[in-house]
C-alpha cells in the first residue's frame, strides 16, 4: 500500500509527461468512488468524477481546481460541470484506477477543449446532502 506521507513521483514517459494523484477525500461514493478530491507531488489540488466502470479499472475525468472552487462544490454553492470547467489553464486529464483508490492515479493529459467533450456530467450536479440554494428547502 502506498504512504500518503511520502512525496509522489512523476512518471517520465518518453514524449509525456504523467503525473501521479493522492486521493484525498471522497466525496461521492456509490458502488465505488464517483468523486473524488486528489493532490499532485507539487500539493496541487483536483478533482476526478467517474466517466466509465468497465472491466478492472475504473476511469476518471480529473481536473485542477482551486481550492476555494472545490469549497464551494462541498458546500453545494457550485456544480460539478461548473466546477471540472473551470480548471486552471483549461487543462484536463484521463485516469484509470485499478486500485479502488488505494495506489496513487497516473494522470494523462488530453488535449482540446474539455467542453467539447462527453465527459462532463450534466449541469446542475450538487453532492447529495449539501445545501443547494437553487432548490427549495436545502439553502
Amino acid at each position: 500500500m502506498y504512504n500518503c506521507c511520502e512525496p509522489l513521483p512523476v512518471d517520465y514517459r518518453p514524449g509525456n509527461i504523467v503525473k501521479l494523484l493522492r486521493l484525498t477525500e471522497i466525496l461521492d461514493y456509490y458502488d465505488g468512488i464517483q468523486i473524488f478530491a486528489g493532490r499532485d507531488a507539487n500539493g496541487g489540488c483536483y478533482v476526478g468524477s467517474l466517466i466509465d466502470q468497465a472491466g478492472p479499472a475504473d476511469r476518471y475525468l480529473v481536473t485542477a481546481a482551486a481550492p476555494e472552487r472545490l469549497q464551494q462544490f462541498r458546500e453545494g454553492r457550485l456544480d460539478l460541470r461548473t466546477l471540472l470547467l473551470s480548471a486552471p489553464g483549461g487543462r484536463w486529464y484521463l485516469s484509470l484506477d485499478q486500485e479502488g483508490g488505494d495506489a496513487p492515479l497516473p494522470l494523462t493529459p488530453q488535449s482540446g477543449p474539455l467542453a467539447a467533450t462527453d465527459y462532463l456530467p450534466e449541469p446542475g450536479l450538487f453532492l447529495d446532502g449539501a445545501a443547494n440554494p437553487a432548490l427549495p428547502g436545502t439553502g
